[in-house]
């Protein structure tokens, strides 16, 4: 292939990234999804009592002196005791694990076990995972919270994880907060991801896409025109996984308020298809990006989202 390819064009730290999340996952679920059943009441209150002090003298320390600086430098104590993130630093640690979990490492559970989740296997302190407060033998049963609907509040439901897959799907919501069962009982160690996330949109990137309806926009020909020209702009801090069942890319990393969101894409969808251009990897996607720059007044998107086919359609305006 004599153009240059796509990948020489993403900044090498986020297409380390990408590759090593395709190490790490095989598929995961969209960003907005029905709500799911919460992790079931555990133990005791005194077993849970027992648990919890256990967790919170394991991470009176802040920070631990064997973690290293550049993680350190991204993880705070707040003042309910719990932990704030910089979303850098989920990232990487998602993307990475090798680097930021050390000798630890979070292994599904089998058949055989009484519980589905993530079990915390090894102690390091250089990790990221001892740094808040899990150790060997915890079981990770669920991370973040359901909202409540139609109350403004929020329930204690959890969202359960049996896997890395699941793990990968709720690092790109805000409320990270890691419920873990240890001797019996159940602890709840809060956690809170902030900053920017994705690719970031400009005010002049805002107010170029209009909103019509979820799968209906309208785009400013500048706006098309800079897809075609730097595609990486857009993707910079996109992750994305090679699809076989439908043939496509399958989407991580996508925030409601970033780049991408704003065109009415969601994370976990499956793009199949750009302007009538089949998706199977990253290099078609670009090619398809660069050709936007000779589409008419109108394209699409064919995406697979919740098992589902969806078309998102784009109208060009052409200022008069």
């Amino acid at each position: 292939m004599n153009e240059p390819s796509f990948f020489s064009r993403i900044p090498a730290a986020a297409l380390a990234s990408a590759l090593a999340l395709v190490a790490v996952a095989g598929a995961a679920c969209s960003r907005r999804k029905p709500p799911v059943p919460a992790v079931p009441p555990v133990a005791s209150a005194s077993a849970s009592a027992s648990a919890s002090a256990s967790a919170s003298a394991a991470t009176s320390a802040w920070p631990p002196r064997e973690l290293p600086n550049d993680v350190a430098s991204h993880v705070r104590r707040a003042d309910d005791g719990g932990f704030r993130l910089d979303r850098e630093i989920v990232h990487h640690a998602a993307c990475d694990p090798a680097r930021h979990l050390g000798r630890s490492r979070l292994a599904p559970t089998g058949p055989a076990d009484s519980a589905r989740g993530l079990k915390v296997v090894g102690d390091d302190p250089t990790s990221l995972l001892y740094a808040l407060g899990l150790r060997d033998g915890d079981l990770v049963v669920g991370v973040g919270r359901e909202p409540a609907k139609g109350t403004g509040g929020v329930t204690r439901g959890r969202y359960p994880v049996a896997s890395n897959v699941d793990l990968l799907e709720r690092l790109t919501h805000d409320d990270l907060s890691t419920v873990i069962r240890r001797a019996g009982g159940e602890v709840v160690i809060e956690i809170e991801a902030e900053g920017p996330w994705g690719a970031p949109i400009t005010a002049d990137e805002h107010a170029a896409i209009v909103r019509v309806r979820a799968t209906e926009h309208r785009l400013t020909r500048g706006l098309v025109d800079a897809l075609a020209t730097n595609p990486a702009r857009f993707v910079c801090n996109l992750r994305w996984l090679a699809e076989s069942s439908p043939r496509g890319i399958r989407l991580f990393g996508v925030h409601v308020d970033d780049a991408l969101g704003q065109l009415g894409l969601w994370n976990g969808d499956v793009v199949t298809k750009i302007a009538g251009e089949s998706v199977a990897s990253a290099d078609d996607a670009a090619r398809a990006l660069e050709r936007l720059g000779s589409v008419g007044d109108a394209f699409e998107v064919e995406v697979r989202r919740q098992g589902k086919d969806v078309t998102l359609g784009y109208r060009v305006m052409t200022p008069k």
